[in-house]
């Protein structure tokens, strides 16, 4: 009698602390979960700029105004001139990936490539202080060197110095 009652009190209390019908959605199952359109916003468009903790709550809403909300909230925060028709620093960002993806693209996408992530984070170097084969030496304004490999293939090695 005691044991079965012990079983019994062990059986529920394994059952609820840990209830079978409960999943708890990764940050990976929900963004695969999103519209398309908000997939390619979140993983492409701004995936090198956007803060992890902007992600999270971005995965969290739960209808697309609120996406569209956020989205335009996204780059409102980061215009140069408010109250102005353009946003300087949205227009920029997507020249930047366009040029990511024309010129640095090799088996991937060009901004997917660790050229194409300097490219569109940092700024177009100031000069290219030397070419040879697949090499380049990239002179930016900034205080940093960087070796950066753009991608899987050996042969796409770049080192980008940041001056």
């Amino acid at each position: 009698m005691k044991a079965s009652f012990l079983l019994a009190v062990v059986l529920s209390l394994g059952t609820s602390a840990h209830p079978q019908s409960e999943h708890i959605k990764s940050n990976s199952e929900i963004e695969k979960g999103l519209p398309l359109v908000y997939q390619k916003w979140l993983t492409e468009d701004v995936s090198w700029i956007i803060k992890p903790d902007d992600r999270v709550s971005f995965l969290r809403l739960s209808s697309d105004a609120e996406r569209d909300d956020f989205a335009r909230q996204f780059w409102l925060r980061r215009d140069p001139t408010p109250g102005t028709e353009e946003n300087e620093f949205k227009e920029e960002h997507y020249r930047r990936l366009a040029y990511a993806n024309q010129h640095f693209a090799h088996t991937i996408s060009g901004w997917k490539t660790d050229r194409g992530r300097i490219y569109i984070v940092y700024e177009p170097p100031d000069r290219i202080d030397s070419k040879v084969g697949h090499c380049r030496v990239c002179a930016f304004s900034r205080n940093l060197a960087l070796p950066v490999h753009a991608g899987r293939a050996r042969a796409d090695f770049r080192v980008h110095r940041y001056l």
